[in-house]
């Protein structure tokens, strides 16, 4: 009996099947391609980095990166890399680390993992001294919080955007990026955070001379379990700032011990003595000042200095810290308007407004 020929029909359709299953086999080769034999370790890193981030640079460390697979195994290495070295405080002003996840995230990316390269590409901006570039970077960060869904950082962007605000004077900036961001940690479990960005809230809501603001940042301070003598410089500068007298009674009984206080400490203590009519004691702090501190930029500082010597007779010191507060005072006045930080996030606002008209001129007539 002889064999039967195969049908045309199923040998011409086997031919054409042939090349599906190469492909296949390639995809999935190419896919394994891609994850090297360091795919455990760079999970670990990953799952130590918000707790241990030492650890978590110590694996990353581990790792040679001639061995990573293709363009996105890399692009993580990078990213996790730079989350480590900036978690452990090595302040990197170099790109050459983060550049392969700039290159592969910002484009092809989730947007948790454009999120995170946004942000530590802006704090090597933050760095480098460039800090117009660093805060549109922030800014990007921010305005990208729909989709995201690593509220860390997120939170830690608005801190950051807040810091540099606050260095041009945008103090109502500063107080809200910090306001909101102490919302988010303290929603992720990160109280130590949610307190420093309160403690900066209130910073800047006295600065802004808003004493109603300041007591409901004080009252949030206090619920999460925070003492006076663990609010020390914070409650000294609202007792002086808003002349309160009973609050700097209570301060002034906590600072007996004078030596190794902070800059700003020194002055509110000055500030503190002459509300109190204490001449003396803040004069002798003066002294103390600026030998320690020769030259001292706070406006209200100087102006008190100035106040406390015209009290104590002394007109030509009195006169002297007088002119050093106005020339102080017209220079502050000057990098306001002369910083070009401030416009940063009105040339971000105007970049999103001109894409949005673009788009809507390249949409179809009835399209919505």
């Amino acid at each position: 009996m002889t064999d039967q020929l195969p049908d045309i029909k199923s040998l011409y359709g086997a031919y054409r099947l042939v090349p599906s299953i190469v492909i296949f086999f390639l995809v999935i080769f190419a896919s394994c391609a891609d994850r090297s034999r360091y795919q455990s370790e760079l999970d670990g890193a990953e799952a130590l980095m918000e707790e241990h981030p030492d650890s978590a640079l110590a694996l990353i460390d581990g790792i040679d990166e001639k061995q990573l697979g293709g363009s996105q195994e890399r692009a993580r290495y990078a990213l996790l890399k730079s989350m480590a070295l900036d978690k452990n405080y090595v302040d990197t002003t170099d790109f050459a680390v983060l550049q392969p996840a700039i290159d592969h995230y910002l484009h092809h990316g989730s947007p948790d993992q454009k999120l995170r390269t946004l942000f530590y590409q802006g704090r090597i901006f933050q760095n480098r001294g460039d800090n117009d570039q660093a805060l549109q970077r922030f800014i990007e960060c921010i305005e990208s919080n729909r989709e995201i869904t690593d509220s860390l950082t997120l939170a830690r962007a608005m801190v950051a955007r807040g810091g540099i605000l606050y260095g041009i004077y945008r103090i109502e900036d500063f107080l809200n990026d910090n306001l909101q961001a102490s919302s988010i940690f303290a929603k992720q479990g990160k109280g130590g955070s949610a307190k420093s960005c309160l403690k900066r809230g209130l910073h800047g809501a006295i600065i802004l001379n808003d004493r109603p603001k300041s007591d409901s940042i004080l009252r949030l301070l206090k619920a999460k379990g925070l003492q006076d003598s663990e609010l020390a410089p914070e409650m000294l500068n609202y007792a002086v700032s808003f002349e309160d007298l009973d609050a700097a009674d209570s301060m002034l009984s906590l600072y007996k011990d004078k030596s190794n206080l902070a800059k700003n400490e020194y002055c509110d203590l000055v500030r503190a003595y002459s509300l109190k009519g204490d001449f003396r004691r803040a004069d002798s702090l003066l002294h103390i000042i600026s030998e320690l501190y020769p030259v001292i930029c706070d406006p209200k500082f100087l102006l008190v200095a100035s106040e406390i010597q015209d009290s104590l007779g002394t007109a030509e010191k009195a006169l002297a810290f007088y002119k050093r507060f106005h020339a102080i005072n017209d220079t502050v006045q000057a990098r306001i308007f002369a910083q070009d930080l401030q416009f940063a996030q009105e040339r971000w606002e105007l970049r999103l407004y001109a894409a949005q008209e673009k788009e809507s001129k390249e949409k179809p007539c009835g399209s919505s």
